[in-house]
């Protein structure tokens, strides 16, 4: 629930500045309260009902998402000052150390919770950690490591300057890119004079904030990313429902392999960023979207052999599954490196929301469409024990269907979305201002935030999680 509204938390960090300081106050606020809420659940957890337990995670990402979005807008503001050769290294580093950590979460989760208070009597460990244990000791993790996090922060002038001299680029190289920042978006087709100069105020009020993204919502280029996100995210990311229905009816991984399942993800998603960062960030962007997109159709072929023939094997299906997040890894990080470009100075947070946001919006989609998608095969019902040749021939033609889609998707969609860093850039000077583009991008925006929240909410209440809008078999 809480990704759904990540653009609010970037409107009131970007509008209200504490002490001064727009980042630090906000990330260092957001995990406080963080580390709170996990103190509460580490307690309570035990004797927590279902929707308190939801309560109280919802909780937690609501104030994670503070620190998120502020941690997102400094890694936008430190990007624009590395040199044109360099820029998406930062960008590439911070994604390296979050799937990282991601990965090795899972795996202690794994392994640490996987005794017999979390699984059936015969099943899993012998001993294991309880969910009281285990929130008490992520409490016990955060609480040091975040402190010396937040005593190295360093905070940035708004504008471009730093309190502090650390950075990757030399001193020229920083006034360089400053200058072509400032540049930039004084000449920039979109921003009028007088908006501007409200991109690098310090007292930036809810109201201009929303000026300068009305501004921002008119360069044809937000509109083109976000219309490229709806094929790439639905079609070319298309999931396949089989693998679930494999995984979970038919082969029936044991606790121990759907925690290795999350792992093998995570550690796709941190080959897939640091190929990209080593090999990829100069390479065209669109040919880095196909190669992705015939991965994933490739991999997704693979299912055929569970599905076919007698080879069922968990630890088989592990090498397939994640191709997904792979993907929107990929995603992710491409239109990261394009809102470098596009977003305008102190607009950073707000900028990438804007557009991640909506993006995000279509993941939900997907998942509903794909799985509305598999009524026509009636795959929904198919288990261990009702698998028989029949079952197989209709998940064979789900899977086909979904190869096939992804391939369609990104050679369909790929055009709306920039080849390089410098056509990102280029796209910007001459996306216009167009009003027509702006209220566009403004109903579009609001529609698929607004999808996204009652998706979330549905999913979340057992009663509504049925209704076939959000995916569900109908109540």
């Amino acid at each position: 629930f809480a990704w759904g509204i990540k653009l609010f938390h970037a409107f009131v960090s970007e509008s209200f500045r504490p002490f001064g300081l727009r980042r630090k106050p906000y990330i260092v606020g957001g995990w406080v309260a963080g580390l709170l809420v996990l103190l509460v659940i580490a307690i309570f957890a035990d004797s927590l009902s279902f929707y308190q337990y939801v309560f109280f995670c919802a909780a937690f990402d609501f104030c994670i998402m503070f620190a998120d979005v502020n941690a997102d807008g400094y890694t936008v503001e430190l990007s624009r000052l590395e040199s044109p050769k360099q820029r998406g290294r930062i960008l590439a580093d911070g994604q390296l150390c979050r799937f990282t950590m991601a990965g090795f979460a899972g795996l202690v989760q794994s392994f640490l919770l996987n005794g017999p208070s979390t699984n059936p009597p015969g099943e899993g460990f012998e001993w294991g950690l309880t969910v009281s244990q285990m929130y008490w000791m992520l409490f016990f993790i955060c609480a040091p490591s975040l402190g010396v996090s937040f005593y190295f922060f360093r905070e940035r002038q708004p504008g471009g300057g730093e309190h502090s001299d650390r950075g990757r680029a030399n001193d020229s190289e920083r006034s360089d890119r400053k200058r072509e920042i400032n540049e930039d978006d004084a000449s920039s087709p979109e921003t009028s004079p007088k908006s501007s100069r409200s991109y690098h105020d310090e007292n930036v009020t809810m109201r201009k904030l929303f000026g300068m993204v009305w501004e921002v919502m008119h360069n044809v280029t937000v509109l083109m990313i976000m219309l490229w996100s709806i094929g790439f995210q639905v079609l070319a990311c298309a999931p396949n429902k089989v693998g679930t229905i494999m995984q979970g009816s038919v082969i029936r991984l044991s606790q121990l392999q759907w925690g290795i399942d999350n792992i093998v993800s995570y550690l796709l998603l941190t080959i897939g960023v640091w190929i990209f960062k080593s090999y990829l960030r100069d390479v065209n962007w669109r040919w880095t979207q196909l190669m992705t997109t015939a991965l994933i159709a490739g991999l997704n072929m693979l299912w055929f052999v569970p599905i076919l023939t007698d080879f069922r094997n968990g630890w088989f299906t592990l090498m397939i599954d994640g191709t997904e997040s792979l993907a929107q890894g990929f995603t992710q990080v491409l239109i990261s490196m394009a809102v470098i470009e596009i977003a305008p100075v102190n607009l950073e947070a707000t900028s990438y929301e804007l557009i991640i946001s909506v993006s995000n919006s279509f993941i939900a989609l997907s998942s509903l469409v794909w799985t509305q998608l598999m009524n026509p095969f009636a795959l929904a019902d198919i288990s261990e024990e009702n698998d028989d040749s029949s079952a197989d021939t209709r998940m064979a033609q789900y899977t086909l269907l979904i190869s096939t889609a992804n391939i369609f998707g990104a050679l369909t969609f790929i055009w709306l979305f920039p080849a390089s860093k410098e056509e990102c850039a280029k796209w910007k000077r001459k996306g216009g201002r167009s009003t027509a583009a702006a209220y566009a991008t403004a109903i579009f925006t609001f529609v698929c935030i607004t999808y996204t929240l009652t998706f979330s909410v549905l999913n979340m209440i057992p009663t509504t999680a049925c209704l076939e809008i959000v995916g569900g078999d109908g109540c």
